[in-house]
């Protein structure tokens, strides 16, 4: 007979102690000349640079940064029939 409890895997997110390890061994091999980690850092300040400029899209409807009216004015701009505005339901 099967057991119906679904086995568990390893955690998909990294805990933060071990983000810091990575990155501290990263940044290590980076300063002794390891091209791949060089990027690795770049791409990394990058990223988190692109995330600050973005601020917080929860994508939840009505919260603070929710993009709802820019994409209804953008659709009435390019499409006013279109049958996504409220008022063409």
């Amino acid at each position: 007979m099967e057991s119906s409890k679904q086995q568990r895997g390893k955690n998909v997110h990294l805990s933060k102690a071990d983000q810091h390890r990575y990155l501290k061994r990263i940044r290590e091999e980076a300063e002794s000349g390891d091209v791949l980690a060089m990027g690795l850092m770049v791409i990394s300040s990058k990223l988190e640079q692109v995330i600050q400029e973005q601020g917080s899209r929860s994508g939840w409807r009505g919260d603070d940064g929710d993009p709802y009216q820019e994409i209804i004015k953008a659709i009435r701009t390019n499409d006013p029939d279109s049958r996504q505005l409220p008022e063409n339901k």
